[in-house]
């Protein structure tokens, strides 16, 4: 994420983020997914950061429907 104008003071980045995850698909409809996020973005104050480590588990499920044709 970039900023731009005259009014950017300290960075010209916002926020910068890494992921990184391993999934393991269970069946043919259903995925398990644990995943890492470092996220770092730019506080209002323009020189100081949040700094978040965020883990993540997301069970996904594929659903197949059927469309009659007309």
């Amino acid at each position: 994420m970039l900023n731009a104008g005259k009014s950017i003071l300290y960075n010209v980045f916002d926020q910068n983020r890494i992921y990184t995850g391993i999934c393991y698909q269970a069946t043919k409809n259903f995925a398990f997914e644990i995943a890492y996020l470092k996220w770092f973005q730019q506080r209002a104050s323009g020189n100081q950061y949040f700094n978040r480590d965020i883990l993540r588990f997301i069970i996904g499920h594929q659903l197949k429907l059927k469309c009659s044709p007309r």
